[in-house]
């Protein structure tokens, strides 16, 4: 999360994740609904979504 230190559109510092008991985890593959429904993201990454390089 220093991406979002670095870019500067929020107040707050990330201070971690919250965690969860179960199968969950930070990523998920949605690229069969991307496909039934014609989707795709406005930005290819969140350092871009941000406006800050890796």
């Amino acid at each position: 999360m220093d991406l979002m230190d670095q870019s500067g559109k929020y107040d707050k510092k990330f201070k971690g994740f919250t965690s969860t008991s179960g199968p969950l985890g930070k990523k998920l593959n949605n690229s069969r609904t991307r496909a039934e429904i014609g989707w795709e993201p406005k930005y290819p990454s969140f350092a871009q979504f941000l406006g800050v390089t890796k």
